[in-house]
């Protein structure tokens, strides 16, 4: 997926409505968004899939490093793993961290 970012140091209290206020100017939807829970709260890390590989490049270039409230952001290519064995999916998935 060359259309996927991920973004990190977001507010503990951030949510997906946030997260489309930060990717003003972008085309996304929450359905676009993952964020990643753990215990139950924001880690301070999400995937985002974008319309296309020139957007995620764009949103690299023009969001990261810009802020939400006092938190800077970093937003960067999202890296594709593939899935283990045991109990976890077998499918590409965007790494969140």
């Amino acid at each position: 997926m060359d259309r996927c970012v991920k973004i990190r140091g977001l507010p503990w209290a951030a949510n997906k409505g946030t997260i489309i206020e930060f990717f003003e100017g972008f085309k996304i939807k929450k359905s676009d968004i993952t964020i990643d829970i753990q215990g139950g709260k924001n880690s301070g890390f999400a995937v985002i899939v974008l319309p296309s590989a020139e957007e995620q490049e764009r949103a690299c270039s023009e969001l990261d490093k810009k802020t939400i409230g006092t938190r800077w952001i970093g937003v960067s290519p999202a890296e594709l793993r593939r899935g283990g064995g045991g109990n976890r999916r077998k499918q590409e998935e965007a790494e969140a961290y």
